[in-house]
């Protein structure tokens, strides 16, 4: 049997995707009761299939990462507006200002932890600029982030027992001086700070366009609470916790590869293409969960409804069958049809904030930084503890 919960699967995930592709189109894990499904075009093929693969029940939140259909696509029009390619220019002097800052800091030293110094602090501060959150608090939406992350499952479980959101803010307020978990406690306490924040911006507008655009729709009748809190949840968690990852993965992808890092150096025009093969070959997001709605044939096996699926994107996007060599690192690889965003209707809203918080960080540190290596060469790097994520919780770098 596969086992694709190992910690040494967390460590390197490939050769256990190699295997998933070469043993059948769909894998059973009788363990777990989950089919894995690896191939590329199997892969791409479920993402853009709603009416067979649900996505319902198998994200954090209900109202949009978990819906489908008619309901689904009420939501994501409503927020689509925020994520146009215009909005998505407007921030790019503002990002790169932040960027700038942040390693003129770090070249001050000759060595930094690169994830919390820079590769967390720019999409936190980028989500508060989006909602209009005071600056301050740029390092309590990273905690969050990582909370909700942390406990996606359990959340998941009690949807439907969900309280009303005014118990919920009084239950915050009781148990903050009780022995809670971190996690516990920290997704508690964003959702307490997120309903007096929209509650606020109900009543005296913020210079945030996106929360502007939520609570209007919130006021019109066409958001419920429920929903706003939930998009809230959402922007705070995808907005962290991916592009956090795509840094982390690119950099240190230039830190053990100098021939890799020297090309970049001298081929800054060739960065947008370094990016995507980086989002090909180590994927911030690994999988994602379906759920069969109908007895349906995945290449020669069957599946039957009610199965839980589970797309192994980082397995589709190292398909030989899809991209050649793809175990290997090309900067010409073109066409690169990757799928790290997802694909169809559930393709992430976020991607190109993604592409552009990432450009402009590798770009202003491979413009400012001298050579980039790892402190500990060889040294075992930390993972996310949930299996869907890529990317290092920490990087200790230098430079020179």
């Amino acid at each position: 049997m596969i086992n694709l919960n190992s910690e040494e699967v967390r460590q390197n995930p490939f050769p256990a995707y190699e295997e998933v592709r070469r043993t059948g189109a769909a894998v059973y894990d009788s363990k777990r009761n989950i089919w894995y499904v690896g191939r590329y075009d199997d892969v791409s093929g479920i993402l853009r299939n709603h009416e067979c693969f649900s996505n319902r029940e198998t994200g954090f939140e209900p109202t949009l990462h978990g819906a489908d259909g008619t309901f689904h696509i009420r939501v994501k029009n409503i927020v689509q507006p925020a994520f146009t390619a215009e909005r998505v220019a407007e921030m790019g002097a503002a990002i790169r200002s932040l960027v700038n800052d942040l390693i003129t800091q770090i070249a001050e030293r000759d060595h930094c932890e690169l994830i919390a110094e820079l590769a967390s602090k720019v999409p936190a501060a980028v989500v508060a600029w989006l909602m209009g959150i005071d600056e301050s608090r740029v390092d309590d939406i990273r905690r969050w982030s990582s909370a909700i992350v942390r406990g996606g499952t359990s959340r998941r479980k009690q949807k439907n027992q969900r309280q009303p959101m005014a118990i919920l803010h009084n239950a915050y307020r009781r148990f903050t001086g009780r022995k809670l978990s971190d996690t516990a406690n920290d997704i508690a306490e964003c959702e307490a700070f997120l309903l007096d924040f929209f509650n606020e911006v109900s009543k005296k507008p913020n210079d945030g366009w996106l929360t502007e655009l939520l609570v209007s729709h919130h006021n019109n009748g066409q958001l419920t609470t429920e929903e706003l809190l939930d998009i809230g949840l959402l922007l705070i968690v995808a907005g962290n916790e991916t592009t956090t990852d795509l840094i982390g993965n690119a950099t240190l992808l230039l830190a053990n590869n100098p021939h890799i890092q020297e090309y970049t150096r001298h081929n800054p025009h060739l960065l947008e293409t370094f990016i995507e093969e980086v989002l090909r070959y180590d994927s911030p997001v690994q999988r994602r969960l379906r759920i069969a709605t109908r007895p349906v044939r995945i290449g020669e096996v069957d599946i039957p409804v009610g199965s839980r699926v589970e797309v192994l994107i980082g397995s589709a996007n190292r398909d030989p069958e899809k991209f050649p060599n793809a175990d290997q690192f090309r900067f010409d690889r073109q066409p690169n049809r990757h799928l790290a965003f997802g694909a169809g209707s559930h393709f992430c809203l976020g991607a190109q904030f993604a592409r552009l918080e990432a450009f402009t960080a590798l770009d202003v540190m491979i413009r400012k930084l001298p050579l980039i290596s790892l402190v500990r060469p060889g040294e075992s790097i930390e993972y996310p503890e949930a299996f869907s994520l890529r990317g290092p919780r920490k990087l200790h770098i230098k430079f020179g």
